[in-house]
């Protein structure tokens, strides 16, 4: 089983092009008073429609509007986390990754900047999924 287990982790390794551990990776960000309010995840393959982005010295692929929910819960006075989530485990990464990242460092332009600026769009300032559940089982 643990051959098993190393050719399953050896494989997953060869298919991001470098050594990065397993599991999936997320921005999460919470309250002044440390109460989830939401995530985003980010991935560590390329894929259409994600930038490049670096976080904590390590490369990641996220959604134009993942940096701008970042810059919109940093203006918000939350705390700003990247993790990794693997079976019943979250490791902390880094902190502030707004800090490390703005819509300026992935390549957009100053008028598409503007735009998702100004317009704020329902996708990326809607609750996440988790915090509506979460709510839903606490009765808030």
């Amino acid at each position: 089983m643990n051959r098993l287990c190393a050719l399953i982790f050896l494989g997953l390794m060869i298919g991001t092009g470098h050594a990065q551990p397993a599991g999936d990776y997320f921005i999460r960000s919470q309250t002044k008073t440390g109460e989830f309010n939401g995530y985003q995840q980010i991935l560590t393959r390329k894929k259409d429609g994600y930038y490049s982005a670096t976080y904590c010295r390590r490369q990641f692929w996220v959604r134009k509007l993942t940096v701008l929910w970042t810059e919109t819960e940093a203006s918000a006075g939350h705390k700003l986390y990247v993790e990794r989530a693997s079976i019943g485990k979250r490791t902390l990464i880094c902190k502030d990754p707004n800090l490390q990242v703005n819509l300026n460092d992935i390549g957009l332009s100053e008028e598409e900047i503007t735009f998702l600026r100004t317009q704020n769009t329902s996708h990326a300032m809607k609750p996440s999924r988790m915090k509506i559940i979460s709510k839903a089982f606490h009765g808030k």
